[in-house]
């Protein structure tokens, strides 16, 4: 994927989530070290996002589509607050599973099958 397709696909799921205010920076790194899929940095107050989506060493985008990462994080920006970035334990583990559920309904939604 480039960068002005992921440009592409920032732009269409900010109108889909109701984030047309905020600016949204996204770039694609190599992995590395890091763990996840990805890394963001949010300022609500400002309503301002700086993501950063790891592409995978294999680049397998079949496994982790780069679409479904980003749509992961940008559910994360919808309910920042909501969102306690500072969770542990059971609570980081519920959160991240409601994230990651709404994500692949909308990602597989878009393409035309719910996966269940």
């Amino acid at each position: 994927m480039t960068q002005e397709e992921l440009t592409g696909l920032v732009e269409y799921w900010k109108k889909r989530l109701g984030l047309h205010s905020w600016d949204i920076r996204v770039k694609m790194e190599q992995k590395g070290d890091r763990t996840g899929h990805a890394e963001g940095f949010v300022r609500p107050q400002v309503e301002r996002a700086d993501l950063a989506i790891f592409l995978d060493v294999d680049g397998d985008e079949e496994k982790d589509p780069v679409e479904l990462t980003l749509i992961h994080e940008l559910v994360h920006v919808r309910l920042w607050a909501i969102d306690p970035y500072e969770a542990e334990g059971a609570l980081h583990y519920c959160r991240e599973s409601a994230v990651e559920w709404i994500a692949r309904a909308l990602y597989h939604e878009r393409r035309g099958r719910m996966q269940a």
